[in-house]
């Protein structure tokens, strides 16, 4: 795995995908990725249509892979990242995770489990 390249699918997804967008295997020709263009451009793809529509970037960063667009791709996704918006994703689902665990911990408690 590299940092930048596209993102990897699981099998199932890869399946389906070829069966709307033959040229997705074009993609298998490189290592995946931490971060893409389409993941950047795009965001998080939910469902198939959204995974084929997210592709349309990572084969434009296929057909113009270089140095300076990587290092542009890395900017966009700190950009992202310690955006406002990002940034405040990350804090509310820290806390939501987080909030869980409590809970969870606090169950043991109740019966005597923990502690």
């Amino acid at each position: 795995m590299s940092l930048v390249g596209p993102r990897p699918e699981r099998q199932y997804y890869i399946d389906q995908i070829v069966k709307k967008a033959p040229y997705y295997l074009h993609l298998q020709k490189i290592k995946p990725g931490i971060t893409s263009w389409g993941q950047v451009k795009y965001g998080y793809a939910e469902n198939v249509d959204q995974m084929v529509e997210r592709l349309k970037y990572d084969i434009l960063y296929l057909e113009n892979m270089t140095l300076m667009v990587d290092f542009k791709i890395i900017i966009y996704t700190l950009i992202t990242v310690f955006r406002e918006e990002g940034f405040n994703r990350s804090i509310v689902l820290s806390l939501l995770l987080a909030d869980k665990l409590d809970r969870r911990n606090q169950q043991y408690f109740d019966i005597g489990i923990c502690c």
